[in-house]
This record gives C-alpha cells, sequence and structure tokens, in this order.
C-alpha cells in the first residue's frame, strides 16, 4: 500500500514539474488567445495515456507499479496540474 502511494506521489511529482515547464509556453506563444500550454498538455497527455492503455492491454509489459506510476502518477499530474493554472 506504501510502495502504491509513493510511486503515484513521484509520478505526480515529475509529471506537475513537466507541466509547470510546457506552462511558460503561455508566456512565449499566442495563439488566437488560446492558452497553448494547456492545450498541448492536455493532448498529449490524452494521447500518452491512451498509449499506455493499449499497451497495458496487451500485453504484461507494464506492472502494477509501473501503471500506477505513469497512468496515474505522471499523466495525472501533467494534465491535472492544468486546472490550477489555468
Amino acid at each position: 500500500m506504501l510502495k502504491n502511494i509513493l510511486l503515484i506521489g513521484a509520478g505526480g511529482f515529475i509529471g506537475s514539474v513537466a507541466r509547470y515547464f510546457v506552462s511558460m509556453l503561455n508566456l512565449k506563444i499566442e495563439f488566437f488567445s488560446i492558452p497553448a500550454g494547456t492545450l498541448i498538455v492536455n493532448v498529449a497527455g490524452s494521447l500518452i495515456l491512451g498509449f499506455l492503455t493499449g499497451i497495458a492491454d496487451k500485453s504484461t509489459i507494464l506492472t502494477t507499479g509501473m501503471r500506477l506510476f505513469l497512468m496515474v502518477g505522471l499523466c495525472g499530474g501533467f494534465t491535472t496540474f492544468s486546472t490550477y493554472t489555468g
């Protein structure tokens, strides 16, 4: 249980930090008044999550710990952080 929580937390930390750096695009790029950073993060995060889900469904490459770290932690932190910075 504690291992799973730490895996999710580590993934969430990395995802949130990555989201912060991508959000810097909002300061440099203006695309028809659309927040480019938020758009890029949400599209990329959805694609990555879909890709990982497909891999997890078709093979046993991703262990439970890797799924928690990548799918819940990393992708979750990467995409959800945008709701706080929007």
